[in-house]
């Protein structure tokens, strides 16, 4: 019994273990760090952040089988993940610089981009043209988030907005013109500046509405306690 149990054990552990790399191991701290950050603020567009991880978790994770060989579908299906991520990564930056308007057609284009990035790693994918095109549409997100986010803090000198727009114009799927020039790690420190960015937006706005809050209920003390001495007596 305790043979078929050990052999059983080391069949899930050769499954499951070695699919997990460092840069995937990155993205599940992220993910951690953001739902203990959400129980407690419940900000939306950390919601919203955090469905993108888990949509870049997917694009990394398993593009390789088990056995080491490549599944056919397994590229254009990781590309169209990573648009999708890329998508609701925009969509919580939106959300976060209260620029809700442009949520639907932010959802019409990003719908039409993941249906390329699919197509492009079916059909196309020796195609340099073709895959460049998908660098740019999937780029033209991640600089349009950036600027509503600079945007909305332009007034303010807060390093989490910063970092928030250095780590989504940092995204970016491997393509060995582009990618072979970086250095083998700076994937996982783009993610985790990613990550750090969106926690200290949210802790940044977070301790804005705690103090408009308590601005708001001194004032409305004020106020009572004015009403409650009532108005001065006129002298004759």
């Amino acid at each position: 019994m305790s043979t078929i149990a050990w052999h059983a054990w080391e069949i899930v552990e050769g499954l499951a273990i070695p699919k997990f790399v460092t840069r995937e191991i990155a993205v599940l701290l992220i993910l951690a760090a953001s739902l203990l950050v959400f129980r407690t603020l419940r900000q939306r567009c950390l919601m919203i952040w955090m469905v993108g991880w888990l949509a870049y978790f997917g694009s990394h994770h398993g593009q390789i089988s088990a056995s080491g060989h490549p599944n056919f579908y397994t590229t254009p299906i990781s590309q169209a993940e990573f648009v999708l991520a890329v998508a609701l990564f925009t969509a919580g930056a939106f959300v976060y610089a209260s620029a809700t308007k442009y949520l639907l057609p932010l959802t019409i284009v990003s719908l039409g981009l993941i249906t390329f990035a699919l197509m492009q790693g079916i059909y196309w994918p020796s195609s340099v043209t073709m895959r460049f095109a998908l660098e740019i549409s999937y780029r033209v997100l991640a600089v349009a988030a950036a600027g509503q986010v600079l945007r909305f803090r332009r007034a303010r000198k807060e390093i989490g907005s910063w970092l928030l727009a250095t780590g989504l114009l940092l995204l970016h799927l491997d393509w060995p013109p582009l990618s072979s020039h970086l250095p083998a790690d700076a994937g996982v420190l783009f993610d985790m500046l990613l990550g750090l960015g969106m926690l200290l937006v949210v802790f940044d706005e977070s301790r804005i509405q705690t103090r408009r809050l308590a601005t708001l209920n001194a004032l409305t003390t004020s106020i009572a306690r004015a009403g409650e001495h009532g108005p001065c007596p006129r002298r004759l």
